[in-house]
């Protein structure tokens, strides 16, 4: 996933591209006229990534003291703050048990689904 990779895409100076003469070719089947990777093509236009990330899926075992967080994207596993995950026993807060992570062990690296062992 591009969002992952430190650096790369990030604005119109770190992406380029190269492409190979078998990408595509046109409808008198003329391959393409390849672009080699140490003479990339800087893009023209970029639009930056703007989206936040949302939680789409979590899973809580309490057998092995884990949690795992689905979010809608690549997150970056240094900026997870386990201290702000807030466990509930209802959707609303009113008439709710409610037990605020004291801390724990991610065990993830940055992908969608972050991994972690808690502590309460």
């Amino acid at each position: 996933e591009i969002k992952r990779l430190t650096g790369l895409s990030t604005s119109e100076h770190s992406t380029f591209i190269s492409i190979s003469q078998l990408a595509v070719s046109d409808m008198a089947d003329n391959l393409v006229t390849p672009i080699v990777s140490n003479d990339a093509l800087r893009v023209k236009n970029f639009t930056e990534d703007s989206t936040r990330p949302q939680l789409i899926d979590s899973t809580v075992d309490l057998d092995s003291g884990r949690m795992y967080l689905t979010f809608s994207e690549t997150v970056r596993t240094s900026s997870l703050d386990l201290t702000s995950i807030t466990l509930q026993s209802r959707h609303h807060v009113g008439n709710s048990t409610v037990l605020p992570l004291s801390g724990g062990t991610v065990e993830s690296g940055d992908h969608r689904i972050q991994t972690f062992a808690f502590t309460d």
